[in-house]
Parts: structure tokens; C-alpha cells; sequence
């Protein structure tokens, strides 16, 4: 693996670990979305809270960060990108719940 790759993967694991996120690198799906609690596991609310259809809604809807495809089964976000976009100052502007039906 390359050095990139282990920063990635550290900065993935020090998300898991501690429940929150790093202050750079790259956040995956399951860090972003709510999981609900099944097989004897706990509900994850998730860095944003919404559900996995719900992300990909608002991402196709440019409401929410593009992803970052890392490799071929890797697909992640900026975590400055979400970061930004949590407090409202992402360059397309906070996603607005309401307008994902219209976008979809």
C-alpha cells in the first residue's frame, strides 16, 4: 500500500474509533448516513443523518459534496467538503430537504 492510502485508512479508522470526524482526509458512506439498528447492533446516526437514498438524492440533486472515487471499490467525500457544506458555507449552498422531491 501506498503512504496515501495508510493516512486514508487512518484517518477512516480514527473516524470508527471515535465517533467523529477527522479533521482531513476522506469520510466514507457508512460515517455519513443513519444505519438503522438491526442483528442486535445500534442505530449510527451518522455525520449527516439522512438515509443512504436520501445522500445519493441530494448528490445528484448537487445539494450535497460530490464523492471521490479512490479506487475501484472506493468511493469517499472530502471531509473539508462536508465540513463545509454541515455549516452551511458549501459553494452550492446547504441542502434544503424539502427540494429533493422536485430534483428527483
Amino acid at each position: 500500500m501506498s503512504a496515501v492510502w495508510n493516512l486514508e485508512e487512518k484517518v477512516v479508522n480514527e473516524l470508527n474509533s471515535a465517533g467523529e470526524m477527522p479533521s482531513i482526509g476522506f469520510i466514507r458512506e457508512i460515517d455519513l448516513v443513519r444505519t438503522p439498528a438491526r442483528a442486535g447492533k445500534p442505530e449510527r446516526r451518522g455525520a449527516v443523518g439522512v438515509s443512504h437514498a436520501t445522500l445519493w438524492r441530494m448528490v445528484k440533486a448537487k445539494k450535497f459534496p460530490q464523492p471521490v472515487k479512490l479506487s475501484a471499490g472506493v468511493t469517499a467525500w472530502r471531509v473539508e467538503d462536508v465540513r463545509a457544506w454541515l455549516a452551511g458555507k458549501w459553494e452550492s449552498g446547504p441542502a434544503n430537504m424539502n427540494d429533493l422531491s422536485a430534483a428527483a
